[in-house]
């Protein structure tokens, strides 16, 4: 996150938000996919790359999304509207820690408390369940974004007027 963010506000200032958003969203995507797939043993590089690709899409999602959401906000409404963002990040941040655990105790009850094998299962399941959702977003962002496309009369869709 600490590499990709900064990129793609830059890459969001230059292109608008849609590139880096439907990017960032992809690669998030990619990356829970992969840790779908862990498995006991020889599994550190996918691992890892699976949690690299995770971080980096929500680090590349967050700058153009955030940037989108105020640029359409009224002046007189910013303070208001930034304080909604806020909160609406950490309540996402609080339900999405919540909602995984729920869904890995959730597949740890239907595969078994006693084993380690039924805890890995658990696991990647869960990492399934994230990645289907975050692929459904990913299909809500590039849809919008075409819809903004066709509204602007071409790629240039930034959403911030100067």
């Amino acid at each position: 996150m600490t590499i990709s963010t900064p990129i793609s506000g830059m890459m969001s200032d230059r292109l608008g938000p849609g590139l880096p958003s439907i990017l960032g969203l992809a690669f998030a995507t990619i990356g829970t996919l992969l840790l779908s797939f862990i498995g006991s043993t020889g599994t550190n590089i996918l691992m890892c790359l699976g949690l690299f690709l995770a971080g980096a899409g929500i680090g590349m999602f967050t700058p153009p999304n955030n940037s989108n959401v105020m640029g359409k906000v009224p002046k007189n409404a910013l303070g208001v509207s930034g304080g909604i963002l806020n909160m609406s990040r950490t309540l996402g941040m609080g339900l999405g820690v919540t909602l995984g655990g729920l869904s890995y105790q959730f597949f740890l009850s239907v595969f078994g408390h006693n084993q380690v094998d039924s805890m890995i299962y658990a696991f990647r399941s869960s990492y399934f369940v994230i990645a289907i959702l975050s692929f459904i977003t990913f299909l809500i962002t590039v849809n919008n974004h075409k819809k903004e496309q066709k509204k602007a009369g071409g790629y240039h869709s930034k959403g911030i007027e100067a």
